[in-house]
């Protein structure tokens, strides 16, 4: 079924996380009204009875990256003091 991802870059060094922009994830069935690959042609009331009317609970996807992100400082190169 068709759903949504969702992707966090964490980042360790500087505790900073950053939510990508949602991304719907087509499943391809003809059987889901979602989906592009849905029938133009399939209308309610047959539609409700013989397919997937929602979307799955969204994935969520966490990256860990060791680098600062971009318009942070890199903490790292910094000289020890």
């Amino acid at each position: 079924m068709c759903h949504i991802r969702r992707v966090y870059y964490y980042y360790p060094r500087c505790d900073h996380e950053i939510q990508l922009e949602d991304t719907p994830v087509s499943c391809g069935s003809r059987w889901c009204r979602i989906s592009e690959l849905h029938p133009a042609d399939c209308r309610p009331p047959s539609c409700t009875r013989t397919c997937f009317q929602v979307r799955t609970q969204p994935q969520d996807y966490s990256a860990y990256v060791c680098s600062s992100p971009k318009g942070l400082p890199n903490w790292s190169d910094r000289a020890s003091v």
